[in-house]
């Protein structure tokens, strides 16, 4: 009973959970657009792509709804690999609750980047809330083991390589944005640093402050989008012509 128990608790349900969500929107997308291979611009904003155009007219909702979505199923099939691949293990390292709000956070500021950053971008994809999983996972690498051993290197070569390929895809098919991969690269990087150096503490201590941290970052960053937004307007108006 006791082995089944521990099995329950550390099966990667949240990472399983995104997986399926991620490929069920895409499958429904693709039925709704009657195209499988890569959905039009018009039924990606439908389903809630991130474009300033829109989220900027207080579609924040957009935020979201756009780390679900992806502009074709290569996009999906690679985003989804990588997401197996590193969420498996932080989930094991953060636990099911700070992995989920995590993924969360950095997602959302990756989009808040890219609308800051990408003007005329209809933007979709998991790869800034996975390049925020990536970031984190680099540096808990680094901090955390000997990054001059052989498995490590192993694993901060395939961290390079990933990052990489991501950034080039983004230069390659639409719909990609690497703003956003570059922010949530980033923000992981810090709630990393901030991660390890609570964890001398308790437990306890350490992912309170981390929960405390994220949601500081994410406050930040809606306020300053806000402010943004509200200058803005009149550049929302401007790309009105894009969805004519």
């Amino acid at each position: 009973m006791s082995r089944k128990s521990s099995w329950l608790s550390n099966f990667p349900w949240v990472t399983v959970a995104l997986v399926l969500l991620n490929s069920t929107l895409y499958l429904l997308v693709a039925i709704d657009d009657d195209n499988y291979i890569q959905p039009t611009v018009g039924s990606l904003l439908d389903w809630g792509a991130n474009f300033s155009g829109l989220t900027l007219k207080h579609d924040w909702w957009r935020l979201i709804t756009s780390m679900f979505l992806h502009g074709g199923v290569l996009h999906l099939l690679f985003n989804m690999y990588a997401l197996l691949s590193v969420g498996i293990i932080l989930e094991a390292v953060l636990g099911h609750l700070i992995f989920f709000v995590y993924y969360l956070i950095v997602g959302i500021g990756a989009s808040l980047v890219s609308l800051i950053c990408s003007n005329f971008v209809v933007s979709v994809g998991a790869s800034g809330a996975i390049f925020g999983l990536i970031g984190f996972y680099f540096i808990y690498i680094v901090m955390q083991s000997r990054p001059w051993e052989k498995q490590s290197k192993g694993i901060l070569t395939s961290l390079i390589i990933t990052i990489a390929i991501n950034i080039a895809i983004g230069f390659s098919i639409p719909f990609i944005d690497n703003a956003a991969h570059i922010g949530g690269l980033l923000i992981g990087i810090i709630c990393a640093l901030v991660f390890i150096g609570f964890g001398r503490k308790s437990e306890w201590t350490y992912r309170s402050c981390f929960l405390v941290f994220i949601f500081s970052v994410a406050s930040c960053l809606l306020c300053y989008s806000f402010v943004f937004g509200i200058m803005s307007r009149d550049r929302a108006e401007y790309y009105d012509f894009f969805l004519k």
